[in-house]
């Protein structure tokens, strides 16, 4: 494999180039196949690969472009070939017109690591199995698992100076719960997909997404088509309202700011006489995730605060042109958890989405609402699970009203509130 040394030594060469950044990234990944409960396979991997991207910057008509292209470094690539692939970026940078901008500093090198799991990789993916197989019943089981483990080591090195390491690794779990029962000679079958990935080993969330992908499964065999026209508390859990969340904030980024397509500006209110003011940040993924792929340094990026736009945010190419501090590219939110519990919010009548096709979120339409595979519904007397219905609603009137529990979750992308409640949604 050629080194980075030698890449840089290579891009030296070339006048052209104003810039370049090269990324490494080297991953182990262990992995466990299961079928009908019982191991079938079980394999580890290994991969290095090199990103290379150059920056070219140039001008036209009297203005200023930063133009840039990218390829990726093979195991067995000669020089020769290294200088064909240079030479061919820089012709494709030529093309591309980005208004000038400059790529992140450094001063020293920096190395970040997320803390190691204590035992081995394979006996890790065998414990995460057993969890979910213990959660079977007489009528539900996994009839696949796919379990993955991966520890991923990246170097950033750019031509101002950075040259940063950061070591991380996660868990990955794809599930296929599944219900079958016989009855007076007949049978029923149902089956779901379920994915789930974790940042560290936890055992409790895992045994809780086990437990509750095989309650979805045999809810789901009993669900119920629901056709009532009507106006309810919706709950929402977990990845929802990452989703919401993410969506909600999505117009303060830089980009969408340069573009003066942002809902409100810094210093106003997203909320109107709020019940839970939202407070709503960006944080790294782990304590071992400190910089992004441009070699932005990351740390907690508040953006709502008690209601009101705190901040921007975003990539250091947007945050040039606005002049602002680049906050960087994260993914994972951080939510406020509120001051309700989970029960309170259950005692009117409402409807627990335990299924949901996809959450859609539209700033500029003001709408919120989505399409229902399975939940839950308590009309104030029973609780039955319920199938093939949407609801929707006023964005803005959802985030006045919403109401977020005081019990609070760690997933991948999101820490805060386990539970939000919705008010008043249109059920179609």
């Amino acid at each position: 494999m050629m080194k980075i040394n030698a890449i840089v030594k290579e891009l030296k060469k070339y006048e052209k180039i104003t810039d370049y950044a090269i990324e490494e990234v080297i991953t182990k990944s262990f992995e466990q196949f299961y079928d009908l409960q019982k191991l079938e396979t079980a394999r580890e991997t290994f991969t290095d690969e090199i990103d290379v991207r150059i920056y070219c910057a140039f001008e036209e008509d009297g203005k200023k472009y930063l133009g840039s292209a990218s390829f990726i470094v093979s195991h067995k690539l000669s020089k020769k070939e290294l200088d064909i692939l240079i030479e061919d970026a820089i012709y494709q940078a030529s093309f591309v017109k980005n208004e000038y901008y400059e790529i992140p500093s450094g001063t020293k090198k920096l190395s970040f690591k997320q803390k190691p799991e204590a035992k081995s990789a394979f006996d890790l993916l065998q414990d995460i199995a057993n969890i979910f197989f213990n959660e079977k019943t007489d009528e539900c089981m996994f009839n696949a698992l796919e379990c993955f483990y991966y520890e991923k080591e990246t170097r950033l090195v750019n031509s101002k100076g950075v040259d940063y390491k950061k070591t991380t690794h996660k868990f990955e779990v794809e599930a296929i719960p599944s219900f079958k029962k016989k009855n007076e000679g007949r049978s029923s079958a149902s089956e779901l997909y379920r994915m789930f990935e974790y940042d560290v080993f936890d055992e409790d969330k895992i045994k809780e997404d086990a437990k509750n992908a095989i309650l979805a499964v045999l809810n789901r065999s009993k669900a119920e088509r629901f056709s009532t026209r009507m106006n309810i508390n919706v709950i929402l859990k977990d990845k929802e309202i990452l989703e919401m969340m993410d969506e909600l904030i999505y117009s303060y980024h830089y980009a969408v700011v340069y573009r003066h397509a942002n809902i409100k500006e810094i210093g106003q209110y997203i909320q109107e006489n709020p019940i839970n003011p939202l407070n709503i940040a960006y944080i790294p993924a782990s304590k071992g995730d400190f910089f992004d792929t441009d070699g932005v340094l990351l740390k907690e990026a508040v953006i709502v605060r008690e209601g009101k736009v705190e901040n921007y945010f975003g990539n250091n190419r947007y945050a040039y042109y606005l002049s602002k501090e680049p906050t960087g590219n994260m993914e994972t939110i951080k939510l406020k958890p509120g001051k309700k519990a989970y029960e309170k919010m259950k005692k009117e009548p409402y409807i627990e989405i335990t299924d949901l096709s996809g959450l859609q979120v539209e700033l500029y339409e003001d709408y919120i609402g989505g399409e229902v595979r399975c939940a839950n519904y308590f009309d104030g007397e029973k609780t039955y699970p319920i199938t093939a219905f949407s609801f929707s609603g006023s964005l803005q009137e959802c985030i006045n009203s919403l109401e977020l529990s005081k019990e609070h979750t760690k997933i991948a992308h999101y820490q805060g509130p386990k539970y939000v409640l919705l008010k008043n949604m249109t059920i179609l």
